[in-house]
């Protein structure tokens, strides 16, 4: 049964990744990168607009508020409309998302940052990478459950620090209560309803994220009572220390490990390729490529031309050299200064 589903899997996998996770998760929602789409969106359509309002459309948590961009685009560009509707908006728009889940991201940044963590043993062979990636995972484990045991039984501190800028947030909107529990807040342009007894706001956000938006820290402020008290209970520092309350069991090394009867793996075969082999993910022309280099605007350098210090910003001194038969004098015009060189 194993190898049938391992022989289904390698098939889907040669159909497509999209595809084989549609079919071996079809009850999952389903979601793509933003920040990939976004790239190669600027690829076919050159100017900053479009990664504004990509991103407007992208991070819109009602589907009102993504219409309204998403009709702004196809003013501008018909052919770029068409291209992100094609990319089906449910799977990296907010407005799309399923509420309850405690998420809200519209980025792949996890697999981001486990891949470059992991970025020397994907060179190694298949037993040696699995085998850094179990250490890696065995002491990340460990080290997050010491953490999760010195904090207190309240919230997790980053969306602790989330709700504390919401509450900075807040200044903008003006409460007006409506029933015990039910609100509405008004800012400047937009309104939103609040109830607190279901957990939702009108805007979608609460729903989504789980810790709340600023029109529900508001109203509970309203009222004065805690806002943390009303964050989900996924965010609570006993379902953390829940999620790493397993270990990764040690293991012998390989040479104890117990004989069996199937065939050792291979090492694939070693093609060299022209050049030095790279090592780093090939970065997208978009993104931004720093050089990191110091710049020198300001110092004093030693100038091999002059002998002086001067700041980068200024030419050299100019020097007139006057050549005798016994020495070569060399006179700084601007410095006054006389220098002779044996010769």
């Amino acid at each position: 049964m194993l190898i049938l589903d391992y022989l289904n899997l390698t098939f889907l996998l040669i159909q497509g990744l999209i595809e084989a996770v549609k079919e071996l998760l079809p009850y999952v929602e389903h979601m793509q990168c933003a920040r990939h789409i976004c790239q190669n969106l600027q690829k076919r359509f050159t100017g900053a607009i479009y990664h504004t309002l990509f991103w407007r459309a992208s991070k819109a948590t009602t589907e009102h508020a993504f219409k309204v961009v998403m009709k702004e685009i196809e003013t501008l560009n018909p052919e770029a409309h068409q291209y992100l509707m094609e990319k089906d908006p449910k799977t990296w728009s907010r407005a799309f998302f399923q509420t309850g889940r405690c998420c809200d991201a519209v980025e792949n940044e996890f697999s981001k940052s486990f891949n470059a963590v992991i970025v020397d043993a994907r060179k190694k062979p298949i037993i040696t990478m699995l085998e850094e990636i179990r250490l890696y995972m065995m002491d990340i484990v460990y080290n997050m459950k010491l953490k999760g045991q010195q904090w207190g039984n309240h919230i997790c501190p980053e969306i602790r620090d989330k709700v504390n800028l919401l509450k900075k947030a807040q200044r903008h909107y003006q409460v007006l209560p409506s029933g015990l529990n039910q609100f509405e807040g008004r800012g400047a342009i937009d309104a939103y309803e609040v109830d607190l007894e279901r957990k939702t706001c009108s805007c979608r956000l609460w729903q989504l994220n789980g810790y709340g938006c600023a029109h529900y820290v508001a109203s509970i402020s309203f009222l004065n009572r805690d806002v943390e008290a009303y964050v989900d209970n996924m965010f609570s520092t006993t379902t953390f220390r829940k999620a790493y309350n397993y270990r990764i069991a040690p293991m012998n090394s390989s040479d104890m490990w117990p004989e069996t009867n199937y065939t050792p793996p291979l090492p694939p075969i070693n093609r060299r390729t022209p050049g030095r082999p790279t090592t780093k993910r090939k970065k997208s022309t978009t993104e931004n490529i720093g050089t990191h280099r110091v710049s020198k605007a300001g110092k004093k350098i030693r100038c091999n031309r002059s002998q002086q210090g001067h700041l980068s910003t200024e030419k050299a001194p100019k020097v007139k050299c006057e050549e005798t038969e016994e020495t070569k004098v060399c006179v700084n015009q601007n410095a006054g200064q006389v220098k002779q060189f044996k010769i």
